[in-house]
């Protein structure tokens, strides 16, 4: 459980998803939007690192930070989890980038590099 979070679409908590397996998978989950979509032109199954919604902290529009160069079909999103090393993640295949081993926080800015394109973020390095 994640406390307090709650989905901007439909007041219901979300949860946090963390995979132990190879993929290293983390990323929210409304159990609304995953049973029931919101949105008429995505199937069930909607987890936060799919969902369109601009409004949310949670969503692709506000975490995506460039394509995954490994498998150029997925995003790569900045995790939101607080309790692991921020990092990457791609929501198509198991790319997993961890950023800095210092880095205790990250947040993705609107401005983006001139030469790859990707979206720049700010990082917090413990010292």
């Amino acid at each position: 459980m994640t406390g307090e979070r709650q989905c901007p679409l439909d007041n219901f908590q979300i949860i946090l998803f963390h995979s132990h397996s190879a993929q290293l998978a983390t990323y929210y989950i409304c159990p609304k939007c995953y049973n029931d979509s919101p949105f008429p032109n995505i199937a069930a199954n909607l987890s936060c690192n799919l969902c369109t919604y601009e409004s949310c902290q949670y969503s692709v529009p506000n975490n995506c930070v460039k394509t995954c160069p490994k498998c150029n079909k997925g995003l790569l999103l900045l995790d939101q989890n607080p309790s692991i090393k921020p990092s990457l993640s791609c929501n198509y295949c198991t790319n997993h980038i961890i950023i800095g081993e210092n880095v205790s926080k990250t947040e993705r800015q609107k401005a983006k590099c001139q030469t790859c394109q990707a979206h720049l973020f700010k990082v917090r390095v413990l010292l």
